[in-house]
């Protein structure tokens, strides 16, 4: 997507760039035909003002003929200024030939005009000579200008003939200006669907982010599951297998214990060589009696008591032992003697001294028991509640 974007922004850009050369180009050679035309009709107005120079000299020089005339009449004057009067006489039988003064004077008079209309003559004459150079060089100036203007009007004629060519160019540059508005409008669409495209292209990348850090926390979890199933491998193949085996040693050898202790009372409580009790693997009494295994249920009720009593008793002796400074002084019986026979309840005094117990708490119905306790109380039912009211000492 990004690489179509620069794509089309390169062709845009591209398409751009030629139209508006293409524009500036046309637009130069418009200022350059212009400024032909404007060349052409200053040599225009330059010939036009040659033109009227000429025909001012021409005039003038008309105003020099007459001049001459007038100046050649002075002259024919003047010679006969300087004639005597025999030779007026003869060059001018007409006159008389008693002239007066008066008339020589006017004609010196007449001949001082002529000297100055002389002067007058050399200098028109050098004048009209500078007209004649300046009229020759106007004329080839003319000549030149016309030249020129017919060279001028043929360029003309060859740019109005480009002129009508660039009407046809005027209208490929409306085409060019119009595509170029078309470009730019598809430039702005494409730059709104292009934006679409990045929003989209964000919405994308951030899903992928998103699932890139699930795949992630995915192969960290099952990094951690891979560990955890070789920690569950190590402790299923061996920690469990080694802590089944050392709980079994342990509770074997808690069991063997337990059961030296269990027998130990029992054997104090129950005096029956035809009997044998033992503590099996799952810490329940067995009872054996001529090599056979006795079903509890079918003892008596006293030894019934007893196995129950040396259980509780080897059980007692077991914590007090395991708790080793944190075990309790207190040691609580109740009903321990049920069923028990006299001979079994005076044994009790001794299991009681053996226990060494700091305080024993004993509830019982047994009136033999109260010559083993330090204090006696009494329990009694009086309108539905228990009474307790003390006796004494034994």
């Amino acid at each position: 997507t990004q690489a179509y974007k620069s794509k089309l922004e390169s062709a845009a850009r591209s398409g751009i760039e030629n139209a508006k050369r293409s524009i500036a180009a046309i637009d130069g050679r418009m200022d350059l035909l212009s400024g032909r035309i404007a060349e052409a009709q200053n040599d225009l107005d330059g010939n036009r003002k040659a033109a009227e120079t000429v025909r001012r000299n021409m005039l003038d020089r008309r105003d020099l003929s007459a001049e001459r005339d007038r100046l050649q009449k002075s002259r024919s004057d003047l010679a006969a200024a300087r004639m005597t009067p025999s030779e007026m006489s003869m060059e001018f039988p007409e006159l008389p030939a008693d002239i007066s003064i008066e008339r020589t004077s006017a004609l010196k008079k007449r001949l001082s005009e002529y000297d100055d209309s002389r002067k007058s003559l050399a200098y028109e004459e050098r004048r009209l000579g500078q007209i004649r150079d300046g009229m020759a060089s106007a004329g080839e100036n003319l000549r030149l200008r016309e030249d020129h203007i017919r060279g001028r009007r043929q360029d003309v004629a060859g740019i109005d003939e480009r002129i009508k060519a660039f009407a046809g160019i005027s209208d490929a540059l409306s085409k060019v200006r119009s595509d170029v508005y078309e470009l730019g409008e598809r430039i702005s669409a494409n730059r709104e669907q292009i934006g679409a495209w990045d929003a989209e292209i964000r919405g994308r990348r951030e899903t992928l982010r998103e699932c890139e850090r699930r795949i992630k926390g995915a192969k960290e979890s099952k990094a951690k599951a891979k560990k955890l199933e070789a920690y569950g491998r190590w402790l299923d193949d061996y920690f469990v297998p080694a802590t089944m085996q050392i709980e079994r040693q342990v509770m074997l050898s808690i069991q063997q214990q337990f059961d030296a202790v269990y027998r130990r009372w029992y054997s104090i409580l129950i005096d029956d060589p035809s009997k044998y009790t033992r503590i099996d693997e799952n810490f329940t009494p067995v009872v054996e009696q001529d090599g056979y295994d006795q079903d509890v249920d079918h003892l008596s009720g006293g030894e019934k008591t007893g196995i129950a009593l040396a259980y509780r008793l080897a059980l007692n002796s077991m914590m007090r032992r395991e708790m080793g400074d944190a075990k309790s002084g207190l040691l609580i019986l109740d009903e321990p003697t049920d069923g028990f026979s006299k001979s079994q309840l005076s044994k009790i005094k001794d299991i009681l001294d053996e226990m060494d117990s700091e305080q024993t708490i004993l509830v019982s119905h047994e009136r033999e028991l109260e010559t083993f306790a330090d204090h006696i109380f009494l329990v009694s039912k009086e309108g539905g509640e228990s009474v307790v009211s003390g006796i004494g000492s034994a």
